[in-house]
């Protein structure tokens, strides 16, 4: 059968570049003698890589900082959401869940429910005999 090989693929990761810089400093470095010109290069790249690996490693942390800072705010602002809605109750308690007092503390009236009640009798002459409503 005439099967075609397919490349292997390399791994791209941050991990595996650098081990792979390493590997090149490292070799160049023990053949500086023949290869006296790539010494600038061979060490700006093994501090390059020095770098890069400190910045991973603070992105970490800083990472970790981030997640639990996350997780604080989530906390506070469930607090926050609490206290609101005591205050908010406190509030509608003291003027009444339909005043108009509501508004200046960015709260909304609930809206005034009607109550329509059939009573027998006439109402003053005003509807049909026998039925009136009331609000």
């Amino acid at each position: 059968m005439n099967e075609k090989k397919r490349p292997v693929q390399q791994d791209d990761s941050l991990a595996a570049q650098l081990t792979r810089w390493r590997k090149l400093v490292a070799g160049v470095q023990r053949h500086l003698g023949v290869l006296a010109y790539t010494a600038e290069h061979n060490t700006q790249l093994e501090m390059l890589a020095d770098e890069i690996l400190h910045s991973a490693s603070e992105q970490r942390v800083l990472t970790h900082r981030l997640r639990a800072l996350v997780r604080e705010r989530g906390e506070k602002v469930r607090q926050a959401r609490e206290l609101r809605n005591r205050l908010a109750a406190a509030v509608m308690g003291h003027y009444g869940p339909c005043s108009d007092n509501l508004r200046e503390f960015g709260l909304k009236p609930r809206k005034r429910r009607r109550v329509v009640v059939a009573v027998r009798g006439w109402a003053g002459g005003r509807g049909p005999p026998g039925w009136r409503e009331l609000r």
